[in-house]
């Protein structure tokens, strides 16, 4: 945990491993560490994270991706980058007390300490930038099911959905989830014939 992109990255994956972070939690935030800190090219992986101006950062980012993703993936991504800077930096100001929010295993010493599991309840967690489990808020039953998910090819996810899900609830959830959507632009004047 070096302090640097690279080791944010690395945390990302032990955090995953140790389910600090669920994996697709962790997936999404080093996609879009990814994505914000190439605008530097090669060598971004050296980064300081501790001296990093996030907002300048994603500023930049927006500015050069503009073409290439539209406001709301743009937003997103800035979302997700500021979460896996914000975990990264409580971990590296004190490893034994750092924990991603609604995470499902106990407090660790760091990367190379032995977790002990917690105990399983049947309950999904909350990701980081809700800080609680869905099952705590207010009208849904703790009894939650998994259900796999074909996303796309070689791509297999899970939905943790109460057993009594309504339908007002469903068209949330699935609003929700359009909202988190990254697609590309296609760039302007792609597909026409001659100039105006």
């Amino acid at each position: 945990m070096s302090g640097t992109a690279k080791g944010l990255m690395a945390f990302l994956d032990w955090s995953s491993r140790k389910g600090e972070l669920s994996p697709n939690t962790a997936a999404s935030y080093k996609t879009a560490v990814t994505q914000v800190f190439e605008i530097d090219g090669d060598t971004w992986g050296s980064t300081a994270i501790r001296e990093l101006d996030v907002a300048r950062q994603l500023d930049r980012f927006a500015r050069l991706r503009a073409s290439k993703y539209n406001p709301t993936s743009l937003q997103t991504y800035g979302n997700r980058f500021k979460a896996a800077i914000a975990n990264y930096t409580k971990y590296l100001e004190n490893p034994v007390e750092s924990r991603a929010p609604g995470s499902r295993v106990s407090r660790t010493k760091g990367p190379d300490k032995p977790v002990k599991k917690a105990k399983q309840t049947g309950r999904s967690t909350g990701g980081p930038e809700t800080g609680s489990a869905p099952d705590k808020v207010a009208g849904l039953s703790s009894d939650l099911v998994q259900y796999p998910f074909p996303l796309r090819s070689g791509v297999l996810i899970y939905l943790s959905l109460p057993r009594d899900l309504r339908r007002s609830e469903a068209q949330r959830i699935a609003a929700f989830v359009a909202s988190l959507a990254i697609d590309p632009v296609p760039e302007l004047g792609a597909g026409r014939s001659g100039g105006t």
